[in-house]
């Protein structure tokens, strides 16, 4: 596949519940001075034509990074794998560049290695991988993917 055949479209995932942080909402936790959404938007903004960000709560917050906002279509934070069948039928793109919203080491860098692997291999669901664990939400999942995801 050409490079120029590939669109890539950014969605962060900041829908859940934040169970193991009493319930406050993870993407707007601060770490060293900015909310965690920013480290991953900024990872993104140079990749990604079009940016969304997946929340169901704190949408005025959210709002003010000037991003599309697309909540979970089930009201009880079904969890990530739902919200990716639900939210990602519906958004432009022949790849889906998909990251927490809480990780606040991810950068640029990170993003574009996971690309390459992308444009390389453009029918498979590319995720990182560190210390020996998957990280599937870190990841480029292209759309013809989404029949098998569904």
């Amino acid at each position: 596949m050409q490079e120029s055949c590939f669109s890539y479209t950014g969605l962060i995932l900041a829908g859940g519940r934040g169970q193991r942080v009493q319930g406050a909402d993870k993407g707007l936790l601060t770490w060293k001075g900015k909310a965690l959404i920013e480290y991953s938007l900024l990872a993104l903004q140079p990749h990604c034509a079009q940016l969304y960000i997946n929340c169901n709560r704190n949408q005025q917050r959210y709002r003010q990074y000037g991003h599309p906002l697309v909540e979970d279509l089930s009201p009880d934070f079904p969890g990530p794998l739902q919200a990716l069948g639900d939210i990602l039928p519906a958004l432009p793109g022949t790849h889906f560049v998909l990251l927490p919203c809480d990780t606040p080491d991810i950068t640029p860098a990170l993003v574009a290695r996971l690309l390459e692997s992308s444009r390389q291999h453009p029918r498979r669901w590319i995720y990182a991988t560190a210390d020996g664990r998957d990280h599937p939400l870190h990841s480029v999942f292209p759309a013809a993917l989404l029949p098998d995801l569904l």
